[in-house]
């Protein structure tokens, strides 16, 4: 599967620094880059995305909770360090919302992540869910976990089909120990322990279609 991403930065330079972590992951592809002041509606005819990737700079506006209206497709939103001021976004219905110094696994990760319709908010923003009250609570659920990296998601759908480790090692040439690795790793960040419930978990979560 390849993602097609569009980046969207008021800064020239975020959006090259963008481009070239995304770029580091062989299922994304970033289609074009753009400037917040481009026509939405022009650029999604134009670059046919799957998901876009906004930077939303220093200082959060409350123009933000209109794009995922504006855009009508996925919407990875960075956002400053401080949660102050998230109370409306995070019940926007952006597909991520990530901090703007987040690592490029975790950010990788999370594109696809809300390409299989989670929702992923960083684990440092979620206390400003106590700022909402119960009129306000979101309509989606909340993937506390960090995002499963793109090997990770690809040990998971072998695991899905049946496969031994052994033979997800062949199907992904790689060695059995380092499919070991990815299976621990992905079992963690589900919150399982055993190969059949991490099937399952990620199938009820939208991760996996079986």
């Amino acid at each position: 599967m390849t993602v097609r991403l569009l980046i969207v930065a008021a800064d020239p330079l975020i959006r090259s620094a963008l481009g070239g972590i995304v770029d580091q992951t062989d299922e994304l592809v970033v289609v074009g880059q753009a400037s917040p002041a481009d026509d939405a509606v022009e650029l999604v005819n134009v670059y046919r995305p799957d998901v876009v990737l906004y930077d939303a700079g220093w200082e959060l506006s409350a123009e933000l909770i209109q794009l995922v209206e504006e855009w009508s497709l996925p919407i990875v939103l960075l956002v400053p360090e401080s949660d102050a001021g998230l109370g409306d976004l995070l019940t926007a219905g952006f597909g991520a919302i990530l901090p703007r110094g987040i690592d490029p696994d975790r950010l990788n990760g999370a594109v696809l992540a809300v390409v299989q319709e989670l929702t992923v908010i960083a684990p440092e923003f979620l206390a400003g869910m106590s700022l909402l009250d119960a009129n306000r609570q979101p309509s989606f659920d909340i993937i506390e976990v960090e995002p499963l990296t793109p090997r990770e998601f690809d040990v998971l759908e072998h695991l899905a089909e049946g496969l031994t480790n052994r033979e997800i090692a062949a199907r992904l040439e790689i060695s059995h120990h380092t499919v070991k690795f990815h299976l621990s790793s992905l079992m963690d960040k589900l919150g399982v322990h055993s190969r059949t419930e991490a099937v399952t978990k990620a199938s009820r979560a939208g991760i996996l279609e079986i």
